[in-house]
């Protein structure tokens, strides 16, 4: 009677944290509207945020011994990282520092509880995506409309979002979905799922989402290509390319476009690549050489750094050495390859497939456009969708149908 009581209550907790993080998106939303319309502190999102942390934690204190222990590592590390830097490096400028770095933590922490859940399924994550899906759509059509707001003056839809990048990660993980579902359905079902991507993707109007998007759809046809596949995929790009030839004046004239042309003008392909972000990188990338070795390993003293005309370059990992130095830097990137290679090497299903790929993508946007690695809205749906992707996989696993397979493959071997 017992373990059926603790079975009812983990199986509602895990539900009741899906939940969360299915309007996670939507919450950022509306605080955006709160801040950005009326004017109002951006507390809401934070709160939200901070909630679902709280609600992680107390699910792995309660149901699960091994998520729990784990938890409390990534806390350690970050705590003793973040008194080194204040006590040694920097107590002026120290809470920026402090909260993007849990930010980033905040990805791992996800990652560890969501995939021990037990009840999460291929279905529930297709709804969670879809809530992701419908709440970007609201926010570009509230822009269209005049009520959101642009990134780039007249075009780059992004609604109550603070910016377009933002807008670029949740594409790009609700691309990956959608193409794996739609590729096991058809090629036309892909090829009209892509289009509408590419078309929401243009709207929003960042490279990033744009090439995330383009990106996202070349590595599911590479993860799935076959010879009947590779002849009708390129079938479809042959046409599609005599298709934009024919628009190719309208392209041409397009805002997106010029302004590509206009930062290919200025610094050639680099300037076209990063948008000014190497510039920054050339003002930030002596004080490398200058500062003590204390800062050097637990953050840069962001008072000295103020002097500079930037102090961060939007290249998140050359960000993540300036806010918290070497020796945590190294300590996320080593998590980042230990949860890459657990994805990539666990049971294949859509989710498995999408999370794989989203965070391939992900990665290098980081590298070139920033905003992913210590974003507030982008970290806790890119955990979640790791973890959901070693739930359902360990889910399937368990499912007598695949359990009475693996028997039968043991006896062949």
């Amino acid at each position: 009677m017992l373990a059926k009581y603790q079975t009812v209550q983990t199986k509602a907790m895990e539900q009741f944290i899906i939940l969360l993080f299915a309007f996670s998106l939507l919450v950022d939303s509306l605080n955006g509207f709160l801040t950005l319309k009326l004017g109002l502190p951006s507390i809401v999102s934070i709160a939200y945020k901070q909630g679902i942390l709280l609600c992680l934690y107390l699910y792995a204190l309660c149901f699960n011994r091994g998520a729990f222990i784990a938890t409390n590592v990534i806390l350690f590390v970050f705590l003793l990282w973040a008194n080194i830097r204040f006590l040694f490096v920097d107590n002026l400028f120290f809470a920026h520092s402090f909260q993007e770095a849990l930010k980033a933590i905040y990805f791992l922490i996800a990652f560890v509880v969501i995939s021990q859940f037990k009840t999460l399924s291929e279905r529930t994550f297709k709804l969670v995506i879809l809530t992701y899906f419908v709440t970007l759509l609201l926010n570009v059509v509230l822009s269209l409309v005049g009520i959101g707001f642009n990134s780039y003056g007249s075009y780059g839809a992004k609604g109550f979002f603070y910016g377009g990048n933002v807008l670029s990660g949740i594409i790009v993980v609700v691309s990956s979905f959608f193409f794996s579902i739609a590729l096991k359905r058809s090629v036309i079902s892909f090829t009209i799922i892509l289009g509408l991507m590419l078309l929401l993707a243009l709207i929003i109007g960042t490279k990033s989402g744009i090439l995330g998007v383009v990106l996202c759809a070349l590595l599911v046809v590479a993860f799935n290509l076959n010879t009947k596949l590779f002849l009708i995929i390129s079938t479809v790009v042959v046409s599609a390319a005599v298709g934009l030839y024919a628009l190719i004046d309208n392209i041409w004239e397009s805002p997106i476009v010029g302004r590509m042309v206009f930062f290919y003008e200025q610094g050639g392909v680099g300037r076209l690549l990063f948008s000014g972000r190497e510039d920054k990188l050339a003002t930030i990338l002596p004080a490398f050489f200058d500062r003590p070795i204390m800062e050097i390993m637990f953050g840069f003293n962001q008072s000295q750094l103020i002097r500079l005309p930037s102090t961060l370059t939007e290249l998140d990992l050359v960000d993540m050495v300036v806010l918290f130095g070497s020796i945590f830097t190294c300590a996320l990137l080593a998590a980042y390859v230990f949860i890459f290679m657990r994805v990539a090497t666990t049971k294949h299903s859509s989710v498995q497939q999408s999370a794989l790929i989203s965070f391939i993508v992900l990665v290098c946007i980081a590298f070139v456009a920033g905003h992913v690695f210590f974003n507030g809205t982008i970290t806790p749906i890119w955990g979640f969708i790791t973890g959901a992707a070693i739930a359902v996989s360990s889910k399937l696993s368990q499912h007598p149908l695949n359990k009475q397979k693996a028997v039968l493959d043991n006896r062949t071997v």
